[in-house]
């Protein structure tokens, strides 16, 4: 696992049908419930090695010699995969081992790359969600900025997109380990161990699902684990 880069953390200002294949059943807008009961004990801990094991979501998500892989096709602040999952109202930490493979706007002046771990998903896609952006100069509500090469980890809301805390980070080409926690209303993100970002926010008190989005960038995912805290 590559060393903790450092992040100078701000706080923004108010600005799945059950499948068995390599490719992502396209239900994360209405987030259909499994042909049979989702899981609901923790740990959960993610297992593609014989596909998508119940992930069910946008048709940008496959897997590929046991990882999770968006191609960063998709230009959706909603589309993404969902767990095969459903949490209690109990506080949870997700753990998701990320690797940013490629930028999929290379070359273009509006260009930017996104990626989260999602948590608290409504029924519509929102929720909250711990990543990474990039911008490539056009302004971004996600990244917190209009600044050109702008590299962050960021705390946010989608539906709209809404920045809750940021701090510059750049993944590289290195896996890292990306850890939400979420406490009643209090949310922090951890990149590799360190806690990066903290926030507070009332917007999603309740929201039994979690599970991914990519947005222009191609990831590879090689675990992902639930647990209570």
């Amino acid at each position: 696992m590559a060393t903790p880069t450092s992040v100078v953390a701000k706080t923004a200002s108010s600005q799945p049908s059950l499948i068995t294949g390599s490719r992502a059943p396209s239900s994360i807008a209405t987030l259909s419930v499994a042909a049979e009961p989702l899981m609901t004990a923790l740990p959960y801990e993610a297992d593609w090695s014989g596909g998508m094991a119940g992930w069910g979501g946008s048709d940008d998500w496959q897997t590929a010699k046991g990882l999770l892989v968006s191609d960063g096709t998709s230009y959706s602040e909603r589309a993404g995969v969902i767990a095969p999952i459903e949490l209690g109202s109990g506080d949870f930490a997700i753990d998701a081992e990320i690797r940013l493979e490629e930028y999929k706007d290379k070359g273009s002046s509006g260009g930017r790359a996104s990626f989260r771990i999602s948590a608290r998903v409504q029924p519509n896609g929102a929720g909250y969600g711990a990543g990474y952006c990039f911008s490539l100069g056009r302004f971004v509500p996600v990244c917190a900025s209009s600044q050109q090469g702008e590299h962050r980890a960021v705390l946010w809301t989608n539906d709209p997109a809404r920045p809750l805390a940021f701090g510059q980070f750049r993944p590289g080409r290195a896996w890292h380990d990306y850890r939400l926690e979420v406490r009643g209303n209090r949310l922090a993100l951890l990149i590799d161990g360190q806690v990066v970002l903290k926030a507070q926010d009332n917007t999603y008190l309740q929201g039994s699902r979690v599970g991914l989005w990519s947005k222009r960038g191609k990831i590879s995912v090689r675990t992902f684990t639930v647990t209570e805290l």
